[in-house]
Parts: C-alpha cells; sequence; structure tokens
C-alpha cells in the first residue's frame, strides 16, 4: 500500500485483518492481553536482497545523498549502488580477510558510503559494530577490521587494537583528501582509492537468515546484537506499515542509530522505494529538499521533530517517522506546526526499534478515541512483532490493566530469550475498529 491510502478494515470473528500489507498475510488484532501478527517469509539474507532488487530496479534511483555541511549531493541507482557494495564486500573478504561471523567496526558518520560499507558487510554475512566517528579508539579488540574517517585519523582518533584500518576519506567516492594521514599508522588503506580496483560482481562466500548482523548500543551502554533475521524483519516490518514501491523516504536519523540504519535505508530498499539522505540537516532546509526530491515520508528524531519549521513551498510529505519515539507534546506541536501526521514507536534498540508503530492510517473514530485517552501511545504491534502486558508474577493480565510491556518476534534479539522485556510500563487496549495499541505509563521500578 503506497503511503497516504486509506485502510479498508475487515473485521472477522472479533478480528481485525489489515489486506493492504505489502507482501503479508495481515496484522491480526486479537481481544486479549496480547497484539500478535502474521507474516509471511522473509528474504534469505540481505544479498539475495541485493540480488533481486538490481534485477527488478536496476537503473531506477535508490539512494540521494545530500551534506548540508559541505554542499554534496551524490545519487546512486539500484545497480550503482549494488556495484558499490560488490565492490566493497570484495574488499572486505580480499584485502581486510573478513569472513561471515566477524565483526567489522564503522565508526562513520552519516554519508552514502557508510550505507554502502554496512550493505557490504551483511552481503558477506559479517557484523558491522556501528559506532560514532570519534569511537575508533575503542573499537572492539575482536573485530576484524575497523572503518574510520580521513578527519579523525588526522586529529588522533585512530583504533589502538591493532587491527587493519581502512581510511574512508572525504573526497568524492570515499577518496582521500589531503594524503596518507598521520597517524593512521601501519596496515591502513585509503577505502576510496582501493575498492574501485575490486570486482563489482560478488560471488563469495554469503550469509544466514540467523547470522549476526548489527551490533549497537542501546540506551545505558548495552551492547545489543541483531541477526539478519532481525533486520531483514525491521525492514519488512516497515513495508507491511504502508511503505511501499515508489515511496521516498527523507531520512536524518544517522546510521549509528538502528532506525535509521535499518529502517531508514533497508526498509525502502526492501519495499522498493527510495531514499533521501541527509547528513548534517539545517532544519531550514528541510521542506525545501522533501520538495525538491518529492519525498513522500521522512524518518527523524524527536529532536528534529521539534526543530522543524512550518512548510513553506507545496510538498508530497504525508507522514513523519519516528520510531524511536517522542514526548507527546512534541509531536503534537508538530503535527500542527507542519501540518503531517506524526508516527512514533516504541523504540526498543533490542526489537530493531521495530516493536510497534502508529498506523500509517486512523480513521475518525479511532482519533476521537485516541484523544480521550490520557497517557502516550506507541501505536499497535508491528506486522513482524507481538507485544504483551504482564504482571509481576510474569502472567498477561487483562487488556487495559496496567503491567510490564513485553515484546516478542522477527525483530527482537536471540539474547532476549523468549520475551523481550522492555521495563516500561503500561496497557493494551482496544481501539473502536477492534485494533489493539500498546500505551505507556512509565518505568517499572
Amino acid at each position: 500500500m503506497p503511503i497516504g491510502l486509506p485502510v479498508r478494515l475487515v473485521r472477522r470473528h472479533n478480528r481485525v485483518t489489515l489486506p493492504w500489507l505489502s507482501g503479508n498475510e495481515g496484522v491480526v488484532a486479537t481481544q486479549s492481553g496480547t497484539i500478535s501478527a502474521m507474516t509471511t517469509t522473509l528474504p534469505p539474507s540481505v544479498a539475495s536482497l541485493l540480488q533481486r532488487r538490481v534485477l527488478e530496479s536496476g537503473s531506477q534511483p535508490f539512494l540521494t545523498f545530500y551534506d548540508d555541511l559541505t554542499g554534496e549531493r551524490t545519487e546512486l541507482s539500484h545497480a550503482t549502488f549494488e556495484n558499490w557494495t560488490s565492490k566493497t564486500a570484495n574488499l572486505l573478504v580480499e584485502e581486510l580477510d573478513a569472513q561471515p561471523g566477524d565483526q567489522v567496526a564503522l565508526a562513520l558518520s552519516t554519508h552514502w558510503t557508510t550505507a554502502v560499507i554496512a550493505f557490504a558487510c551483511w552481503q558477506i554475512g559479517a557484523c558491522a559494530v556501528v559506532m560514532d566517528p570519534g569511537e575508533a579508539p575503542v573499537a572492539p579488540t575482536g573485530a576484524r577490521a575497523v572503518f574510520v574517517e580521513e578527519a579523525e585519523v588526522t586529529r588522533g582518533a585512530a583504533p589502538r587494537g591493532g587491527q587493519p584500518v581502512a581510511v574512508v576519506g572525504a573526497g568524492m567516492g570515499g577518496r582521500l583528501v589531503d594524503g596518507p594521514p598521520a597517524g593512521a599508522g601501519s596496515g591502513w588503506l585509503a577505502y576510496g582509492e582501493e575498492v574501485l580496483a575490486f570486482p563489482d560482481d560478488y560471488d563469495g562466500p554469503g550469509a544466514v537468515l540467523d547470522g549476526d548482523a548489527l551490533l549497537v548500543t542501546a540506551t545505558g551502554g548495552a551492547a545489543v546484537r541483531l541477526t539478519q533475521r532481525n533486520v531483514l524483519a525491521a525492514a519488512d516490518a516497515l513495508a507491511a506499515w504502508g511503505l511501499a514501491p515508489g515511496a521516498r523516504l527523507l531520512v536524518t536519523r544517522p546510521p549509528q542509530f538502528v532506525d535509521g540504519l535499518v529502517l531508514g535505508l533497508l526498509g525502502p530498499y526492501l519495499a522498493g522505494g527510495s531514499v533521501v539522505l541527509v547528513g548534517n540537516l539545517d532544519p531550514a532546509t528541510f521542506w525545501r529538499k522533501a520538495a525538491d526530491e518529492r519525498a513522500t515520508g521522512a524518518l527523524v528524531d524527536a529532536t528534529m521533530l521539534d526543530a522543524l519549521p512550518a512548510p513553506e513551498p507545496a510538498h508530497d510529505m504525508r507522514h513523519l517517522l519516528c520510531p524511536a519515539g517522542a514526548a507527546p507534546a512534541i509531536a503534537e506541536r508538530a503535527t500542527e506546526r507542519v501540518g503531517v501526521s506524526v508516527h512514533v514507536g516504541h523504540g526498543l534498540v533490542a526489537a530493531t526499534s521495530a516493536s510497534s508503530l502508529v498506523p500509517a492510517e486512523t480513521g475518525p473514530e479511532v482519533r476521537e478515541w485516541l484523544a480521550g485517552m490520557t497517557s502516550p501511545t506507541v501505536g499497535p504491534a508491528t506486522s513482524r512483532a507481538e507485544m504483551a502486558v504482564t504482571g509481576p508474577d510474569g502472567t498477561p493480565v487483562r487488556q487495559g490493566a496496567r503491567g510490564e510491556i513485553q515484546v516478542r518476534g522477527d525483530v527482537v534479539s536471540p539474547d532476549a530469550g523468549e520475551w523481550l522485556h522492555s521495563g516500561d510500563e503500561g496497557f493494551i487496549q482496544a481501539a473502536p475498529d477492534g485494533r489493539e495499541w500498546a500505551f505507556l505509563t512509565g518505568r517499572i521500578t
């Protein structure tokens, strides 16, 4: 279903089925203390998705990158993106000796090359360890290689673990601007110069669904491990939410965050849409970019949501997605100021930021019902998750009763156990259309 189309609800025996979901059988909301989902089969790996997408959409644009600080604008078609990804995959395997299951640290900022390198890691079955650019000195010692930025190495922020270092330059295509950076040490290579020599067709070892894909840091500093199954399920959940072929998503969330990388980049890729990725965004340019690039939606965080000015030029924007969550006051102010609906999620990193999301469309009866609720909502469960509320003894509570919100499903890290304990207190309540929504009331003490 393209973003913005109305939802047709089909009621069946105390259930509500949404038949428009992209390639899925539908989300089912049951009249109980849980929210469940039914889905179809995921792609077997990101590598297989890359092959399928380049065959189906080769010449069509996939990634348009802006940097408001440097003025760069780069556009990559599906074919060009896959070409760069395969070259990088071959560099990882042949030059850096990376293998399926190896960790590769990415101490990189928002740039199209960051997207390429992350997808290349997934293509060969390696685990991308995403970090802030300045965190390169503390890259995991067990990482097979570390990708760092030229500016950070020059400032003395080179990795200290003795791993091979790939320096991504600030020039065109990741080339170095000032030659070999001082402080890189031995065993480093210039990514932008070296990658062009590698084949643009990768046919080496592949990945499996349950192989590690991503290592990210959650609130509080805990490391969270996510698999190919998790990231593909999260991307599929976004497609099922309403991101369909032809959708164009403007992404301001950095790729160091799971929602920025997985939902912002892999989500549109799986759905057959395209991305406008913006680094160092000046909020004053947001609506001009949205209009120029004909973006149909945007993925932002609460800070950007609160900083957006009222739109000036005509635009095609229908939805502002904030999967990591935003305070109700921020979401309400933004909706009133910009005239575009805001869709928040629960934002659980261990659920790939895809456990729940306010739907793309809600009817007037549901909106009136939501206006009467006194607690903020994080929406219904996505098509790849199931939510439940349990009491202190761990047993499910009746609908409307408070307890701890728990999540399970394909989006949840395998380290979470049978259920992911969110630590959030809340309740589940059925809307007038029968679909069940989760509401937050605080933290479990």
